[in-house]
C-alpha cells in the first residue's frame, strides 16, 4: 500500500535539528519497504512512515537517510529508495548519505561526513524497537573511540510514532528477530561482534573503499587497510 502523507500536527513530536535514519532495506517494486523479510521483522515500512509522521512536528529538521551501497557497485538503492519515499513529502529537507551496509558503518559514514555539523545539535536516532539497543551501543563506542565531540542521539522508536498493526500477526517473525538481535548484542558485550562489511564482504566493496574510503571507514580501519593493500 503507498504511504499517505502524514496528518499535521505540529506539536505531536518532540523538535530535532537532524534525524537520522539507518537503512531499512530496499522498497520492493510497489515502493514499499517490507516490514518481514527473509522470515525475520524488519519494520521497513514502519520505520519510514515513523520519519513521516515526525516530520510534521519537525518542520525544520534535516532528515539523513542512510544505507549501504549495492555489492560491486556505486550506487546504493538503499539510499535511493529512503530518499525518494521522504522526498514526495518532504522535498527540501532529505540528505541521502551511502555506507558500508552494516549499521556501524551506517554511522560511521554520517560521521565522516556530517559530525562537525550535527556537534551541539539536537539529534534524534530513529529506528525500529529491535534495531535501538545495538544502534546506541555502536554510536557510543564510535563516539568514545574516535568522535568524541558528537552529541549523544535522542533514541526514538519507530513504532512508538508510527502505527504497525499490519506486522503484529507474524509473531514468529518478531521472535526470530529478537533472537538474532539477543545473539548480536551477547556477541558486542564479549568483544566479538563480527563485521562482514570487512570480513567476508570485504571484496565485494573493495572498488568503493579505494575510492570513497575517507568517508566510509574509521580512522582504525584505514590504518588497517592500508597495511594489507585494500584501501
Amino acid at each position: 500500500m503507498p504511504p499517505t502523507p502524514p496528518q499535521k500536527s505540529p506539536n505531536r513530536f518532540g523538535r530535532y535539528d537532524f534525524i537520522i535514519i539507518p537503512g531499512p532495506s530496499k522498497a520492493d517494486e510497489s515502493r514499499v519497504f517490507p516490514d518481514v523479510k527473509d522470515g525475520l521483522y524488519l519494520g521497513g515500512q514502519v520505520r519510514m512512515s515513523a520519519a513521516l509522521e515526525l516530520s510534521c512536528g519537525n518542520p525544520e529538521t534535516i532528515f539523513i537517510a542512510t544505507g549501504g551501497f549495492d555489492e560491486y557497485s556505486e550506487k546504493s538503492a538503499e539510499v535511493e529508495d529512503m530518499t525518494d519515499f521522504l522526498v514526495r513529502f518532504i522535498p527540501n529537507s532529505v540528505v541521502g548519505i551511502p555506507s558500508l551496509p552494516c549499521t556501524r558503518h551506517n554511522l560511521v559514514a554520517v560521521f565522516n561526513v556530517i559530525g562537525a555539523t550535527i556537534h551541539k545539535k539536537r539529534v534524534a536516532l530513529l529506528t525500529n524497537f529491535y534495531h535501538l539497543p545495538r544502534a546506541l551501543r555502536h554510536w557510543t563506542e564510535l563516539a568514545e573511540s574516535e568522535f568524541p565531540a558528537l552529541p549523544m542521539p535522542f533514541p526514538v522508536c519507530a513504532e512508538s510514532v508510527a502505527l504497525f498493526e499490519n506486522s503484529l500477526h507474524d509473531l514468529p517473525a518478531f521472535t526470530r528477530r529478537f533472537e538474532r538481535e539477543q545473539r548480536g548484542m551477547r556477541c558486542l558485550e564479549a568483544g566479538r561482534y563480527g563485521d562482514s562489511c570487512l570480513g567476508k564482504r570485504l571484496q565485494a566493496f573493495k572498488g568503493v573503499i579505494k575510492k570513497h574510503g575517507s568517508l566510509l571507514l574509521s580512522l582504525e580501519e584505514q590504518r588497517e587497510l592500508r597495511k594489507s593493500g585494500y584501501y
